[in-house]
């Protein structure tokens, strides 16, 4: 019995409800009294020692809350570590008609599609498509365009699934500033053509072939031969990358384009050497 609690608690962030125990209250009670079992609440415990997390505090919701229940809303986007989202309040989402109220989490009722349900973490939560239709109505318009470019990036749900489903109208909105097929290659990339956007320089072609140095660039002005990589190490990281990239450039520069590279996190020196390339932007 003992290693059957133990592989409950281990796929449970340290947690084991009173179902799974059989309702043996005998044993809940001596547990709790030896100190090795710690009461949450009504029906669910917590192995002593075990450290207090936020992820465990978002499976005592759902567990809490019963059968169906799911991790939603900016909850949601904490798990699967959505840009601009920190650990805080617990968002769960119930089934329709469930009376749970908790004093975990802030409780939703909705109709959830098996789609629209995912694992991440041992923790049942709304899948990337349903999370984005959740947060719209919630966040401001920049935070939602930023969560959507989160996960588009990171190939977490694809535009085209996005797309074929009803939207809410501020993601609506968002989504249909993309150009399917032009998915940047990382995170950061999104965020300079917003920082370039916002600058007045318009929006660069993405992914550009330079045919006379058989190199593609990350982002490209082609009318001004001005070609723009990004010097991220996450997506660039080790040697011979790094060599590759620094010949690619060569012949990038060789073939008459200007080539700058943005820092993420740092665009500023990006925007000023721009400025003196692109003159007749906006």
């Amino acid at each position: 019995m003992d290693r059957e609690f133990a592989r409950i608690f281990a796929r449970q962030h340290g947690l084991i409800t009173r179902p799974q125990m059989g309702g043996n209250d005998d044993i809940v009670r001596h547990r709790i009294a030896t100190g090795r079992w710690v009461r949450v609440t009504a029906g669910l415990y917590r192995l002593a020692g075990v450290p207090v997390t936020w992820h465990q505090r978002a499976m005592a919701a759902c567990l809490a809350a019963g059968p169906g229940a799911v991790v939603s809303h900016r909850a949601a986007a904490v798990v699967f570590g959505v840009s601009g989202f920190r650990p805080g309040p617990i968002d769960i989402t119930v089934p329709p008609g469930r009376g749970a109220r908790s004093p975990l989490a802030t409780v939703h009722r909705s109709l959830l599609l098996p789609g629209d349900r995912a694992t991440k973490d041992h923790l049942h939560v709304t899948g990337p498509a349903r999370l984005l239709r959740d947060l719209a109505p919630c966040i401001s318009p920049v935070l939602l365009e930023e969560a959507a470019d989160d996960l588009l990036c990171r190939r977490l749900v694809t535009l085209e699934r996005l797309l074929a489903q009803p939207s809410p109208r501020p993601l609506r909105a968002v989504l249909e500033a993309w150009t399917p097929g032009a998915l940047p290659g990382s995170p950061a990339e999104i965020d300079v053509v917003r920082a370039l956007r916002e600058a007045g320089f318009g929006d660069p072609v993405r992914q550009f072939h330079v045919p006379e140095a058989h190199a593609w660039v990350d982002l490209a002005y082609p009318e001004r031969r001005v070609a723009i990589e990004l010097d991220s190490f996450r997506w660039h990281a080790g040697k011979s990358p790094f060599a590759s990239d620094r010949a690619r450039g060569n012949r990038i520069v060789a073939a008459g384009w200007h080539l700058l590279r943005a820092v993420p996190g740092d665009l500023g020196p990006l925007l000023a050497a721009a400025r003196a390339l692109l003159p007749a932007a906006a």
